[in-house]
C-alpha cells in the first residue's frame, strides 16, 4: 500500500509539472489553476492535488483528491473554494472544502466533511507564474457507521501546496 501511495504522489507531481509548463506566465488571473501538495489528516501527511478555474484575481473553484493509508486505504475527494483577499502576489487566503473520506473497506461507513481554512499565498518565479501557500484549518467530518451510530469528528490540519 505504501508503494501505491508513493506512485500516486509521484504521478500527481508529474501531472502538476506538465500542466504548469503549459501555463501562461500570468499568475492568479482568469483561467485554469491548479496545485499539488501535502495536507494532514490525524497528523498523517497525505498528498493532495486540486485543479479548477480562477474566475478573476480573487476567486477560485476547483475539485481535488488526496490519498491516505491509515489502517486501510482511503481516498479524500473534495470541492474547494478559495478567496484571495488582496490583488497582490502576496495575499492572505480564506478557503473552504466540501469533502468525503472514502474508506476502501467493506463496512458501511460514510464520512462527509466541511473544512474551513486560512493560508497565505506567495507568488514566486521571475514572472510570478508559480506560488506556494501554507495553510491551516479544521476538517469537521460527519461519520455514519450504521443506523444507530453517528458522530462528529473534528480534525485540525496543516498543509502546504505548490500553486501553478
Amino acid at each position: 500500500m505504501k508503494k501505491l501511495l508513493y506512485i500516486i504522489t509521484a504521478a500527481a507531481l508529474v501531472a502538476g509539472s506538465v500542466a504548469a509548463s503549459a501555463q501562461t506566465p500570468a499568475f492568479r488571473e482568469k483561467g485554469y489553476k491548479g496545485n499539488v501538495g501535502l495536507q494532514t489528516i490525524e497528523l498523517l501527511p497525505i498528498p493532495v492535488t486540486s485543479h479548477g478555474y480562477m474566475f478573476n484575481q480573487t476567486h477560485y473553484l476547483g475539485v481535488g483528491v488526496g490519498a491516505i493509508y491509515y489502517s486501510s486505504f482511503a481516498v479524500y475527494p473534495f470541492i474547494e473554494y478559495q478567496a484571495y483577499l488582496l490583488k497582490r502576489n502576496s495575499t492572505p487566503v480564506l478557503g473552504v472544502k466540501l469533502s468525503n473520506l472514502l474508506l476502501l473497506e467493506s463496512s458501511p461507513n460514510f464520512h462527509a466533511g466541511i473544512s474551513p481554512s486560512f493560508g497565505w499565498s506567495w507568488g514566486i518565479g521571475s514572472r510570478r507564474q508559480f506560488g506556494i501557500m501554507p495553510y491551516l484549518g479544521c476538517d469537521v467530518f460527519y461519520c455514519y457507521h450504521g443506523p444507530t451510530k453517528d458522530s462528529l469528528f473534528p480534525n485540525p490540519f496543516l498543509g502546504v501546496v505548490f500553486e501553478f
